[in-house]
Parts: C-alpha cells; sequence; structure tokens
C-alpha cells in the first residue's frame, strides 16, 4: 500500500518566521514557475527558535533544513524541488521548497474515519491527516 505524506507548518511557540530581502512571486515561487539566484537571501523576522520546516512571512512559502533536504533525497521522495536561501545570522543550512507535483482531490473521508484514520482540523479550517492510504485519493 502507498503512503500520502503532508509537509506542513504547525505553529509552536517562538517559532521563527523568515521574510526575503528580495521581492519575488509567491504563487510562481511556490510552484517553481520562477527558480531564485542562489543563495535567496532571507532574515528572521518573528519568532526566533528554527526547526525542519521554516515558514515565510507570505504563507504559500517554507524553507526546509539540510537534515530534511537529505532525508527527502534519500528516500528518493518526488514531486518537490529546492534552491538555497541564507539566512541572516544563522549558519545552518537551509533551502526554500518547491511544489512540483500535484496531489488530486480526495474522496469524503468517511470510510478513513470508520477505519481510524486520524484528521485533525487546522486554524484556516482544512481538515489533515499524518497518513493517508493511497486508496482514499481519486483521480
Amino acid at each position: 500500500m502507498e503512503t500520502f505524506y503532508y509537509i506542513g507548518i504547525k505553529r509552536e511557540k517562538n517559532e521563527a518566521l523568515i521574510q526575503s530581502l528580495i521581492e519575488y512571486e509567491q504563487i510562481k515561487l511556490k510552484r517553481a514557475e520562477i527558480i531564485p539566484a542562489e543563495p535567496f537571501k532571507m532574515e528572521i523576522n518573528e519568532g526566533h527558535t528554527l526547526y525542519d520546516i521554516v515558514g515565510f512571512q507570505d504563507t504559500s512559502n517554507f524553507a526546509i533544513s539540510e537534515k530534511l533536504f537529505n532525508l527527502l533525497k534519500k528516500h528518493s521522495i518526488t514531486g518537490w524541488k529546492a534552491y538555497e536561501i541564507s539566512i541572516k545570522g544563522v549558519k545552518e543550512k537551509y533551502y526554500g521548497f518547491q511544489v512540483l507535483g500535484r496531489c488530486e482531490k480526495l474522496e469524503e473521508p468517511k470510510e478513513a474515519f470508520l477505519n481510524n484514520i486520524q484528521f485533525y482540523k487546522e486554524e484556516n479550517g482544512i481538515w489533515l491527516s499524518d497518513q493517508i492510504p493511497s486508496k482514499y485519493i481519486v483521480e
């Protein structure tokens, strides 16, 4: 059975958000319609704790740590690409994350609920799950 994974940001207390020092179009950047010159210059402008996933202030984009970048590569996870970013005052390496693949519409999760698949509702009203078997994804 295939497994569907969702990568996203779950805000923690004091979690850092980063902001670009260069202007860009947020949706085109997320969808890899534009590739920034590397390293893409950023700075922390909210919070102070960096995790493996760090949100941009624009809400559409995020960065991943070198650790997560290497794990995605090692396990041959597809549907994404990355560009190097430089966060002012931070020594650790981070990469801007771009989505290449697209997920199709999910079926109503009624059967999933009956099979003990746990869903949770984000503040923005979207229902999410940490793992959704591929049989619940329709084309």
